[in-house]
């Protein structure tokens, strides 16, 4: 669990890496962009199944940051495309100055010239530990049973991919997944803001407000179901019981 996101706007992740919690109103125009660089960063070789099928590399043998220095140089490319993005996440932390390397005892970082400053396994765990938290997602984490069921995964996300990639092109005029969310939010009686007021949340505030909605709605169904007679009170856990009870990221 990540600590202290409410109200953050800039967490340190070490001496040298600080992130940014970017506000709604920073993302909106460049949502794509910003969720497409922030996906590469905490992507899993399980999300990446795809990709690395056609590479010829089994997902299940990889580790999350020898995939995360595979994905740097891509980083690197797209910091020099869209600045101004990267800086809505990275601040002013220069992905330039630093590349892959291998140590005399075989481990791999990401480092400097100078090895000053420096990115490990551990460091990129901390790194994709906040992300994740900042946008309220779990790790994708698959362990196919046998190579059979393996097949048939990297199959059905072949697939699922094609179709979204199908949806997205058929309309271009399609309103992003934030500015979806943002009109289903706005036109919930839970949630308290505006298409305006809601422009100046954090990513963090806005992701788990939605969160808590969800919970809120949750709750008051299993209530109904409760008066009704259709739900055992008994057999709900104390949680559930609450819906204040959020659990956190």
């Amino acid at each position: 669990m990540v600590k202290g996101l409410l109200y953050a706007r800039d967490f340190a992740v070490s001496d040298h890496l600080s992130i940014h919690v970017p506000s709604i109103r920073e993302v909106l125009g460049c949502y794509e962009d910003f969720y497409s660089i922030v996906s590469a960063v905490i992507s899993t070789p399980s999300d990446l199944m795809v990709q690395l099928d056609d590479m010829g590399i089994d997902f299940t043998e990889m580790d999350e940051f020898t995939m995360f220095c595979i994905v740097w140089y891509d980083l690197q490319e797209r910091q020099k495309e869209h600045p101004e993005v990267f800086s809505l996440i990275f601040g002013e932390f220069d992905l330039s100055k630093l590349t892959p390397v291998r140590l005399e005892d075989g481990t791999t970082v990401i480092q400097d010239a100078k090895g000053s400053i420096r990115i490990d396994g551990a460091l990129h765990e901390r790194l994709c530990g906040f992300l994740r938290a900042v946008l309220c997602v779990d790790k994708n984490v698959r362990n196919p049973a046998n190579e059979e069921a393996k097949r048939f995964m990297i199959k059905m996300e072949r697939r699922k991919q094609r179709r979204a990639e199908r949806e997205r092109d058929a309309d271009a005029l399609a309103l992003s997944p934030l500015e979806s969310l943002i009109v289903s939010a706005v036109n919930t009686a839970e949630f308290p803001y505006t298409y305006e007021t809601v422009l100046d949340l954090t990513v963090y505030q806005f992701n788990i407000s939605i969160k808590q909605v969800n919970n809120k709605i949750r709750f008051d169904n299993l209530m109904i179901g409760c008066y009704s007679g259709n739900v055992k009170a008994s057999e709900l856990s104390n949680q559930e019981l609450s819906w204040m009870a959020l659990s956190q990221p």
